[in-house]
């Protein structure tokens, strides 16, 4: 049997800049390569809001924005479990070495000063910073399938899988460890990052109600792994697994 080519996946990238002229002007030169899946927006709240929802492979943030600053964006960004690994290039139009210090502190990847010298410059470091995370992620394989935790990629059988959040994160956690049973509960807390919340009537209903809805994600996780959803087995009085079938 011929071996399945793989889809091409783009790298989704995150603009945050508030100078239309220059936000447009750095998605016109990433959007003209072809290679990316672009995502935007003027403001720090808004961009952190995108982030945690689409979880870019890179963020091209600007440091001076309406609302929190750059930095602000950057240090949230670092905290968040989710959003942490994702490298940041910051934009700057200005020369106080300080800000730059300051950035890389925050774990900015690179800075570039605005205005541009050339967009080469900015598509050759965006190029490079991916191919070196890209690098160093540790995949994922178990029979057809392939996932990457550094740019939440999946692909089944070879195609690219879309799946949301929570779904990718039920499926990173069975095939870390696949042939091992995981309980609803346990699976539910891997996705809420370990939050807890208050013993009341009302967190106990909201509770048994997320554990419910493990099973339609599992369900929808199997139908968007077409064939490669039969690995994900259901285990009576415990919970799924993954294992690929002999």
């Amino acid at each position: 049997m011929a071996e399945a080519k793989k889809a091409k996946i783009k790298k989704k990238i995150l603009v945050v800049e508030d100078d239309e002229d220059i936000r447009n002007l750095v998605l016109f030169n990433l959007e003209m390569t072809g290679e990316y899946e672009l995502l935007s927006s003027d403001n720090g709240e808004d961009a952190l809001v995108l982030a945690q929802k689409h979880i870019p492979a890179l963020v091209i943030l600007d440091v001076m924005l309406p609302g929190i600053d750059g930095f602000e964006v950057c240090r949230q960004l670092k905290a968040n479990s989710t959003t942490r690994k994702i490298p940041v290039v910051m934009l700057t139009a200005r020369s106080d070495d300080n800000d730059v210090v300051k950035g890389f502190e925050l774990g900015v990847e690179d800075y570039l000063r605005k205005p541009f010298s050339s967009m080469k410059i900015l598509l050759a470091r965006v190029s490079n910073i991916l191919q070196r995370h890209e690098a160093d992620a540790p995949i994922i394989t178990l029979g057809e399938l392939e996932l990457n935790p550094l740019n939440y990629s999946v692909t089944a059988a070879g195609e690219a899988v879309e799946l949301s959040y929570s779904e990718f994160k039920i499926l990173q956690l069975l095939m870390e460890n696949p042939g091992v049973a995981y309980t609803r509960e346990t699976i539910m807390t891997v996705i809420k990052a370990g939050k807890s919340v208050p013993e009341t009537e009302e967190a106990a209903q909201k509770k048994a109600k997320a554990l419910r809805s493990i099973d339609v994600q599992v369900l929808s996780l199997r139908k968007k792994l077409g064939r490669c959803g039969r690995y994900i087995q259901t285990v009576r009085s415990a919970g799924y697994m993954i294992q690929i079938e002999p």
